[in-house]
């Protein structure tokens, strides 16, 4: 994992490029936009200090679907890995309150991604989900919102 600062933002959790350079050929990147708002009683967002990020798998399971290709160059082997996770963020922020000057907003986003596997691949085969976080971008909208855009990248590898 590494460590960078963008806008004056220091984010942590990114993968490094060496994590994810080796990528076989099952894999599927995500994209994911959201509005975060902090709730009261939590004081309002002067400024964004830190963003920390992980993702965690909840579940997997193989499907069977359609078999083609598409005029665009896309395969379909006839089987995918559904994969359900959350991206979890905990954002640092300074605040105006008196007595603690930082505090910390952690919110859990959901997903729902799939990956193309070979036709082999059935329900009993031992599948590994790495999951990377290419990039996190925070931007404060208003003293209770942020927006926040994520680009993951999903690998199933099979272990059979």
């Amino acid at each position: 994992m590494t460590s960078i600062i963008k806008n004056a933002i220091q984010y942590t959790g990114l993968s490094n490029k060496e994590d994810f350079c080796l990528i076989k050929e099952s894999f599927n990147h995500i994209f994911i936009q959201e509005d975060l708002i902090v709730l009261y009683p939590k004081p309002n967002i002067k400024k964004v200090i830190k963003v920390m990020t992980d993702i965690s798998i909840t579940d997997e399971r193989v499907i069977s679907t359609a078999v083609g290709t598409s005029l665009e160059g896309q395969v379909l082997t006839g089987k995918k890995i559904i994969i359900e996770g959350e991206l979890v963020e905990q954002i640092e922020y300074a605040c105006d309150d008196i007595k603690q000057s930082i505090y910390t907003a952690c919110f859990k986003i959901p997903f729902c991604s799939y990956i193309v596997v070979p036709n082999n691949v059935t329900q009993n085969s031992v599948i590994e989900i790495r999951a990377y976080i290419e990039d996190i971008f925070i931007q404060k909208i208003d003293e209770r919102k942020l927006f926040l855009n994520g680009i993951l990248l999903l690998e199933a590898v099979v272990k059979e």
